[in-house]
């Protein structure tokens, strides 16, 4: 898809800033083939695609535009007090001086107040509005964004991947309103005590059985009905079968019951994390996986130590609603340079990528340094489900340098 980028007239640096960033991101693997950069007579920056145009407004370029899809301020001078009764969706103020530093404050799409504390403030504003538009242009939701920018505006010519580069979000402050507070770095979930392996995902315990009958070690239980009947007994079924055969078996989302019958493990998505009782799993010492979708949930969570972090969906899926598109090989790449990053400061996080794997794709996931791929009808729709099992497992005995 075709796609221009009009800049202000008068900023040739932000121009000069884009084309470089239009180069990097070429290198690093997007395609930009597709992309134009044009100068306007309007202050705003413009998206310009077939189906819709986006606005970009920043007092950096004498505008504050309520109607532009993101509003950028760079020099507000309000406080964070200040700041919260008035905010519009899509709108964020950087630098914003509180007790322990710099916050950068924003409305999401969804309406939701967020923030990220930042070690310094924006040293180059150009380059991270550069970085910015740029990020927005290659698919980076709204956050994501946000995060690169701050990160981007620092390393300016080279992708960012180291964390001390990047901000932290906020999800506790007492000066601001925040949707949830669930972040506590004092828990500490169990280790993975072994190589995960290959992990399928499945709806039953009947699978959970035969996988682990021909060897399979990581396996998750993952049934969509909360109403359904036998809900109870199959996850127990599945604990019993994970203990019987020494394996790994993970519950999704019911985590009062995985917390009753004593599982491995419990997988819990975004949503999900903001109902859970993270203290009362991590006092049972039971593993705890977390899905992710980009750079901001990537750090968001990676600050409650979880057992392995989720990566997805990397390619289209259809075995459930996603809300987000498929991160692709290039950003699933980019993330694990992130949570290796991460791993140099604390201990090591495992990772495992998910979304759409077949036995085509599986190579090149695996070669994005990923430490486990997870696998539905790959595997519960194959003509042999033992061979495709011995198929992903010997794709996964090939290592890949960083």
């Amino acid at each position: 898809m075709s796609l221009i980028v009009r800049i202000p007239n008068g900023y040739s640096t932000v121009v000069a800033n884009i084309t470089s960033l239009f180069n990097l991101a070429q290198h690093t693997g997007f395609d930009v083939s597709a992309l134009k950069i044009e100068l306007s007579d309007s202050n705003l920056v413009e998206l310009v695609s077939c189906h819709a145009t986006q606005y970009i407004s920043a007092d950096l370029l004498d505008s504050t535009d309520d109607r532009s899809d993101f509003q950028l301020f760079y020099c507000s001078g309000k406080s964070l007090t200040q700041l919260q009764s008035d905010m519009s969706q899509g709108q964020v103020h950087f630098d914003i001086l509180d007790k322990s530093g710099f916050v950068d404050l924003w409305k999401s799409e969804s309406g939701a107040l967020l923030a990220a504390r930042c070690a310094n403030i924006i040293g180059d504003p150009e380059w991270h509005l550069s970085w910015f538009v740029v990020a927005i242009v290659l698919g980076f939701p709204f956050e994501d964004a946000l995060m690169l920018a701050r990160a981007g505006s620092v390393s300016r010519e080279t992708w960012p991947d180291d964390v001390a580069l990047f901000p932290i979000p906020i999800v506790d402050h007492p000066e601001i309103i925040l949707p949830s507070k669930v972040t506590n770095s004092s828990l500490k979930f169990a280790h993975i005590d072994s190589e995960m392996g290959l992990y399928p995902v499945v709806d039953n315990s009947d699978w959970i059985q035969r996988l682990l009958s021909i060897g399979v070690k990581t396996i998750q239980l993952r049934i969509k009905q909360p109403d359904l009947p036998t809900l109870e007994s199959e996850v127990e079924r599945a604990i019993v079968l994970g203990r019987e055969y020494g394996a790994k078996v993970f519950i999704n989302d019911y985590w009062q019951l995985a917390i009753k019958y004593g599982a491995y493990g419990i997988h819990l998505g975004q949503e999900d994390i903001e109902h859970a009782d993270l203290e009362r799993i991590a006092i049972h010492n039971i593993r705890l996986g977390i899905s992710t979708h980009g750079y901001y949930e990537i750090l968001r969570i990676s600050q409650l130590n979880p057992s392995y972090i989720a990566l997805g969906h990397i390619f289209p899926t259809t075995t459930k609603q996603m809300p987000s598109k498929p991160q692709g090989l290039i950003k699933l790449r980019l993330y694990q340079k992130l949570i290796n990053s991460i791993g140099r400061q604390s201990a090591s996080i495992p990772t495992v990528a998910i979304g759409g794997i077949d036995k085509q794709t599986a190579p090149m996931v695996w070669q994005c340094g990923v430490d486990s791929l997870a696998v539905v009808r790959a595997v519960t729709q194959a003509p042999d489900v033992a061979e495709a099992v011995r198929c992903f497992e010997q794709i996964m005995e090939t290592s890949y340098a960083e």
